[in-house]
Parts: C-alpha cells; structure tokens; sequence
C-alpha cells in the first residue's frame, strides 16, 4: 500500500467507522493528522459521526484532540453538535478546549444548545468551569518574554 493509499483508506475509515482498516492504514505508517482539503482530520471525521472507539485508536497513535479545520472548528465541535457525550468526554480528557471558538466565535457548548443536547449542554458549561484559569491570570509576563509565576 503506498503513503497516498494508506492516507485514503485512513480517511475512509474514519468516514465509516471501519476500526480494522484504520488499524491497516495507521500500521502502514499513515499520520493520524492527515489533512484533507478543507483540512480535516480524521478525528474530524470520527467526532462527526460518533464513532468513540475509533477516535480512541485515532488519539492513542497521536491524533491531536485540538486540531481545527478550515473553519476553526475542533472534533469537539462536532461531537457537541451531534450530542455525541461520550465522545466529547474522551476527547475533553484528551486536550479538547471546550471553550473554543470557530471561525463566527461559537464554541461546542454552541452547538450543542443549538442540537437541544442538555446532558451534554451540561457537561461542557462544567468542562468550560473547570478549565484552569487564562495563562495570563496565572502566569505573569516580565518584559524579557520570560514566565514569571504569580504574576
């Protein structure tokens, strides 16, 4: 299988929720940060259609939970938008920022009000609460650049 062919089938995969051929794609050496053209990841896709076990294989080779598209929009966007809880746990667990913003600054607490979604509406007003404070609050600047704490 050659690097474009074993990228494809990863994609592939992730659009159906084919763990074994995920698994063929990922042993062939393909990146589970591939981009597609609008530059999705295959976490993307997973996130999008709910397949936790194959975002669990995805992350667990090194897909980022943070990565975002063309339009900022992270996997955890999609899982909110969808009501995927499950999910949007795993990949909170993982990185994901439950407060970020995609491109017209709605967040995945957005979407999920917007998909009627209270358990999960629920789960990232806690994540969001329970998010350390902004770097800024916590870190101070000197005006070398270099981190002081306490600031």
């Amino acid at each position: 299988m050659t690097p474009q062919e074993a990228t494809q089938l990863l994609f592939q995969a992730a659009r159906s929720g084919r763990i074994n051929d995920a698994e063929s794609a990922l042993a062939a050496g393909t990146d589970p940060n591939a981009r597609d053209g609008w530059q999705w990841t295959p976490l993307h896709l997973a996130a999008l259609n709910g397949y936790a076990d194959l975002a669990r294989l995805l992350i667990a080779k090194g897909a980022k939970a943070t990565a975002r598209n063309d339009e900022q929009r992270t996997p955890l966007h999609f899982a909110a938008l969808n009501g995927y809880a499950d999910l949007a746990l795993l990949l909170i667990a993982k990185g994901a920022d439950p407060t970020a913003k995609d491109k017209w600054q709605q967040t995945p607490l957005n979407y999920a009000v917007d998909g009627g979604h209270a358990y999960l509406v629920r789960l990232l007003k806690e994540a969001a609460r329970d998010k350390p404070a902004h770097a800024d609050r916590v870190v101070g600047r000197r005006g070398s650049g270099e981190p002081q704490i306490g600031g």
